[in-house]
């Protein structure tokens, strides 16, 4: 598909200029097919068995930078309304790591809140990281115990899930161990607190209560559009009274600009792209997976490339679920057990596949809980990224360079001597202006497409008087050759 870049930044703040919907129209209705990503995330739960309501949405809550901060609530009794009694427990976790990492991630039930609820998902709260040890009492004072009974418990009482007047009683508890929780609060890593109850000798955290699951569930339906007369959903065509819009799975699909498209407004958005809920859940649960599997954080500097494979031949339609999910996993394990994306390669190793995997790949930049799709491409083969390899080791020969053959090393040179070399004293603006270079040349190389090294070179040359005064200055320079032969042999190999 033609795509452009679809999001940027305007004056430190999203301009989402509605570029996703309208690309999904005109998939739609000028070539009556889906789009291949959306496509691709959705078959990523195939053969995966919900056991819960909030199993598709849930999230990995942690990593090697947080700790969990484990707080039981000894309960009278564990029917609604949950009366708390007093702290039970405290206790410092690394997230179960021990356990299978589903299993935890179900236990511990966490999603990302929306930037401006005063909610969340499941009774807990994320204190961050970069807390320096003299200011970690004035974050737990201020950012913890005078903030949880106003984002978790308040709205528990609410909803029935804790007897009225729990927040006080909590918050007073919490003021009273306040010494025992900074004792156990370290500030070299992240850290996140979650809420148990207890009970008659047994812990709960929230995962482990059906209340909870009701209450994410319930969270979740606020984004539910109810409709009078029925509407087929956009990806299996069933007829759906109550539709979710995309918005609610990638945050980049938002309008900022209702009059973008014609006759569409906030009121009637549920129109342009409407899914029903199982669909919802099954773009849901593709990409957490995709975000928590298939994420590349390296090429380019603060930004995601979402990498999501899509099985395109090969298989039998009568087994066709179960080959996909099998073709899949087989994927999956793969990148792990090779350890590609710890060490930096994974493109490279994408490049091995058989031919039966395409992948789609999303430049995303994030900004807290907002999101800007940079780019987005489509249908890459592995042969495709095995001949970029194939360019980048001439490359390396060429100029008699020691550096390393993958494909990803390749990425990273480009990107580097475009954003890096030369810089001294570079403003935001010049920052911006070199990263939508550098992921409008990668995202080239990666759609097969011609550059154009007129504008590039320009850029290089203009940064002379300023490398000419730098040490490395013939490094930079020679960097900045590479780049440009590298380009130029692409070009010739992509038209032959």
């Amino acid at each position: 598909m033609g795509w452009t870049e679809c999001c940027r930044f305007k004056s430190n703040r999203y301009d989402r200029i509605g570029l996703f919907f309208v690309a999904l129209k005109e998939s739609l209705t000028s070539r009556g097919e889906y789009m291949g990503f959306i496509r691709a995330v959705q078959d990523l739960s195939e053969g995966v068995h919900f056991q819960k309501k909030s199993h598709p949405f849930i999230q990995k809550i942690w990593d090697d930078e947080t700790k969990i901060l484990q707080i039981f609530l000894e309960v009278k009794e564990l029917q609604l309304p949950m009366n708390p009694q007093f702290i039970s427990f405290i206790n410092l976790s690394n997230g179960d790591i021990e356990m299978d990492v589903e299993k935890s991630k179900q236990r511990y039930q966490f999603k990302r809140k929306p930037g401006s609820a005063k909610w969340q998902y499941s009774p807990l709260i994320q204190l961050g990281g970069g807390i320096s040890a003299t200011k970690l009492n004035q974050v737990l004072l201020n950012q913890f115990i005078l903030k949880v009974r106003e984002r978790l418990f308040d709205d528990l009482e609410k909803q029935g899930v804790l007897s009225a007047g729990s927040g006080e009683k909590i918050e007073s508890w919490l003021k009273s161990k306040f010494s025992t929780i900074e004792s156990m609060v370290d500030v070299k890593y992240k850290t996140t607190v979650v809420f148990g109850f207890s009970h008659n000798g047994v812990r709960y955290l929230p995962g482990d209560l059906l209340c909870f699951d009701d209450y994410f569930n319930q969270k979740i339906h606020k984004d539910i559009k109810k409709s009078v007369h029925a509407v087929p959903c956009s990806l299996c065509g069933q007829q759906t009274y109550e539709k979710f819009n995309l918005n609610g799975v990638f945050n980049f699909s938002t309008f900022d600009k209702p009059s973008f498209l014609p006759g569409v407004d906030e009121k009637n958005l549920a129109k342009v792209f409407p899914v029903c809920e199982s669909c919802f859940r099954e773009l849901s649960y593709g990409r957490t997976k995709v975000e928590e599997k298939f994420k590349n954080t390296y090429t380019i500097p603060k930004t995601e490339i979402w990498i999501i494979p899509e099985v395109v031949s090969g298989y039998s339609n009568n087994s066709e679920g179960l080959s996909k999910q099998l073709a899949v996993k087989n994927f999956e394990d793969y990148i792990e057990n090779d350890a590609s994306m710890r060490e930096k390669r994974v493109l490279s190793a994408l490049a091995q596949q058989g031919e039966s995997l395409n992948f789609h790949f999303l430049f995303i930049e994030k900004d807290q809980s907002r999101e800007a799709l940079l780019s987005i491409i489509e249908d890459i083969s592995p042969s495709l990224l095995k001949k970029l390899e194939t360019i980048w080791i001439k490359n390396i020969k060429q100029f008699q360079s020691q550096g390393n053959s993958k494909l990803d090393s390749c990425f990273l040179f480009i990107t580097y001597t475009i954003m890096k070399d030369g810089k001294s004293k570079t403003n935001q603006m010049e920052v911006a202006y070199r990263k939508q270079t550098a992921v409008s040349i990668v995202s080239k190389l990666l759609r097969g497409q011609p550059i154009q090294t007129r504008s590039l070179k320009q850029e290089f040359v203009s940064r002379y008087p300023q490398i000419m005064h730098m040490d490395e200055y013939a490094t930079i320079i020679r960097n900045q050759f590479r780049v440009i032969e590298f380009i130029e042999q692409y070009n010739k190999e992509v038209s032959e």
